[in-house]
């Protein structure tokens, strides 16, 4: 089978089964989209996988998102096929070599600590993830979230999720590899890059009108997210929330409301993570309610030029993740690569944050753009904040552990259009030099 990575309509055109049994019907071929939220499967594809359009049906909301005829699988409707491909895409020796191609790829960038939101047991190569991951050789940390998303799919109680969740932890509470205590991962609405974002006006067509056929998705319905979201705020654990839409964040900011309401905490960090589409006012209540965010900000410098003439136009394109804006409340402001939606790289996504400057030569929403300075807390201390971390990580400090990036040029001297241009010599972990 053929599987292709990193294919979006907006970039290459319509997509469909239809049009990849253009291309073979003999040979299978998979498509996974730019999201890794959508996939498409040509005729010899199902064949081969052996699905039928009968064992699609009577899945609630995953069967909804699934287009049997076009060959097309989104977001809730991956559930009815992920286990049908993991076999030929998640072999060992696929997963290996990736494994290996990411620890080079996360080291060369200047890494020294990752955080996988969402762990999935049923297809997590948890032993590949310890022999490769956890190496002595891999220079950096790697954590892992609980998914209480997996639990919902799965039709679990959320009056059993917690104590699930702290099953799952057990499993891997320690060492180098391993998921962090008392945190959680939640999903509102759709991916981005597809947009299936739950957005509070229409959607538009190329030619600017209202688009009737584009709606958004939600990964958890509403009511689904706010009972797992309650019985984990009340269990004291700390939230970190997938949203992309305003609509998706109006959503999630009552859900945290109703919380606070209910049962009162401080420091309770929940992080909105990816931040992508929001106003003003609901940057105010997120500072109200005590949440953080943790932002992409490679989504207006990678996507703001196609959205502005598909989907959102200019003006929703242009304010996508509004970081000098949450730094004007007085908000913690970390940024994440989200891998593969934006790079993992955090000297680029730094220089996303001060430019925002798209491939088409233009800035995006110029007063949106932030200080180097506040980037750079953004990738170090500020990230580290976000998992609970910063005693211990995202500076260089007595007490904390010895990991830091060592780089080329200071990045407070040069020109703030070339700092996702300064070399990286190399990382130091646990107090060891790893030239890059």
């Amino acid at each position: 089978m053929a599987v292709l990575l990193g294919i979006s309509p907006l970039w290459h055109g319509r997509l469909d089964r239809g049009a990849l049994d253009v291309i073979s019907r003999a040979r299978p071929i998979a498509v996974w989209h730019r999201s890794c939220h959508e996939w498409f499967l040509n005729s010899a594809a199902i064949e081969k996988l052996g699905i039928a359009r009968d064992q699609l049906a009577g899945h609630g909301r995953a069967s909804d998102m699934v287009d049997f005829e076009d060959g097309h699988w989104w977001e809730t409707g991956l559930n009815l096929l992920i286990p049908k491909l993991t076999p030929i895409f998640m072999s060992a020796e696929r997963l290996t070599a990736g494994l290996h191609q990411l620890v080079s790829y996360l080291h060369r960038n200047g890494v020294t600590a990752i955080n996988e939101p969402g762990v999935m047991w049923d297809v997590e190569p948890w032993r590949l993830y310890q022999k490769i991951l956890g190496a002595d050789e891999t220079p950096f940390l790697s954590t892992f979230l609980v998914d209480a998303r997996s639990q919902a799919d799965a039709g679990m109680d959320p009056a059993d999720a917690v104590a699930d969740a702290e099953a799952q932890i057990a499993r891997a509470s320690t060492g180098k590899v391993r998921l962090l205590p008392k945190h959680v991962k939640l999903f509102a609405d759709g991916a981005i890059i597809s947009q299936p974002m739950q957005m509070r006006e229409p959607y538009l067509d190329d030619d600017g009108r209202p688009d009737p056929d584009h709606h958004g998705e939600w990964m958890m319905a509403p009511e689904t997210f706010r009972a797992f979201a309650e019985v984990y705020w009340n269990a004291g654990w700390q939230l970190h929330i997938h949203v992309n839409g305003d609509a998706g964040l109006d959503m999630v900011l009552d859900a945290i409301e109703h919380c606070m309401a209910q049962s009162p905490r401080e420091d309770h960090r929940t992080v909105i993570v990816h931040f992508a589409n929001s106003t003003e006012q609901q940057i105010d209540r997120i500072a109200r309610v005590g949440a953080i965010v943790s932002a992409n900000s490679y989504y207006p410098v990678g996507f703001a030029d196609k959205f502005s003439g598909h989907g959102l136009g200019p003006a929703r394109a242009d304010t996508m993740v509004r970081s000098a804006s949450v730094l004007r409340r007085g908000l913690p402001l970390s940024f994440h690569s989200d891998l593969p939606m934006g790079p993992a790289d955090p000297l680029k996504l730094a220089w996303c944050a001060v430019n925002r400057l798209t491939p088409g030569g233009r800035v995006a929403c110029p007063e949106q753009r932030i200080s180097v300075h506040h980037a750079l807390r953004a990738i170090t201390i500020e990230a580290a904040y976000s998992w609970r971390m910063e005693n211990e990580l995202g500076s260089i400090a007595p007490g904390k552990l010895a990991n830091f990036t060592v780089l080329g040029e200071d990045p407070y001297a040069v020109e703030p259009e070339q700092l996702h241009r300064i070399p990286v010599a190399g990382t130091v972990y646990a107090g060891r030099w790893f030239p890059s």
